[in-house]
């Protein structure tokens, strides 16, 4: 399995983790603390489904 279709797929979580990263960071500054550990579980579960992805575990 794999291909262009999955890659895209690899590639989109990946782009999902750096936004969500990003929104961890802009939350973390404003001092909110329940949003930034919401937002750093979705940041983690986006990258560790990326990697898994990347690596054909899924």
């Amino acid at each position: 399995m794999g291909g262009i279709p999955a890659s895209m797929g690899v590639l989109g979580l990946f782009v999902l983790a750096g936004v969500l990263a990003g929104g961890v960071w802009s939350t973390y500054q404003r001092g909110l603390r329940v949003p930034t550990a919401v937002l750093a579980l979705a940041t983690a579960l986006a990258l560790a489904f990326a990697i898994m992805a990347m690596m054909e575990v899924m």
